[in-house]
């Protein structure tokens, strides 16, 4: 993994972090975990520009959690959408 970011700082980071709540943790983690979806989906929507949102999303489950549960989706007929 490549790593631009000095010992020093990495140090610094997990200090602020140490001095933060459980909760306010937690929503660090929620909120990284959001935008992670936000650029993961955003990223698959560029590759398939004339795709429907529901396309768009059956291909990022596809690419998350695997063939079989994207497949099983597809079959079931399940809209999938925001």
């Amino acid at each position: 993994m490549l790593d631009d970011t000095p010992p020093h700082i990495h140090d610094l980071v997990a200090r602020l972090i140490a001095r933060r709540s459980i909760s306010q943790r937690v929503a660090m983690v929620q909120d990284l975990t959001a935008q992670t979806i936000r650029w993961s989906r955003a990223a698959i929507r560029d590759t398939m520009p004339d795709a429907s949102e529901h396309d768009v999303l059956l291909r990022w489950v596809e690419v998350t959690y695997g063939k079989e549960l994207a497949g099983r989706l597809r079959a079931s007929g399940r809209r999938l959408g925001t």
